[in-house]
């Protein structure tokens, strides 16, 4: 299992998985992960778009009840989610170089891996997915970057 989600990381432009816990077995512990309590410490929204839910005012009451009353993994797992959340740093990039030949392709780049990450979660069923879901979010931090990075240099 995670010899295939470091081999799919290394196509995800330098994303690495910090902690990642089964909710499954997460449910099980007296107490919860530290990662776990970092999560509810995200703001309703947030854990919303993570989790995939609708955002509503509705929503957020309910989260905001249960990280109140300790049951923020219970409420996912009675929703259906019992698969892996992830917490995942993301390397802030820089120094573009373009094609010549297509100024829209990338060709290089600059990532520090000392001090610039964005720190963000994943959940999803499956491994599998998973790495899916981290790639396509590491190409979507990727883009932002690419973006700002023309933009301040045109």
């Amino acid at each position: 299992m995670y010899k295939f989600l470091n081999e799919k990381l290394n196509q995800s432009k330098g994303a690495i998985v910090e902690q990642m816990c089964f909710i499954a077995f997460e449910i099980e512990k007296e107490k919860k992960s530290d990662m776990i309590e970092q999560f509810e410490e995200e703001i309703p929204e947030h854990i919303c778009e993570i989790l995939g839910w609708r955002k509503g005012y509705d929503v957020y009451g309910y989260i905001e009840d249960a990280i109140e009353d300790n049951g923020l993994i219970h409420l996912m797992y009675e929703e259906g989610y019992q698969g892996f959340l992830a917490q995942v740093y993301f390397p802030v990039c820089s120094n573009f170089k373009f094609s010549q030949d297509n100024p829209e392709e990338v060709i290089s780049w600059e990532c520090s891996r000392s001090y610039s990450w964005i720190i963000d979660y994943v959940y999803a069923h499956t491994v599998a997915e998973l790495a899916d879901k981290i790639s396509s979010k590491s190409q979507e931090y990727f883009d932002k970057e690419v973006k700002r990075f023309k933009s301040k240099n045109n």
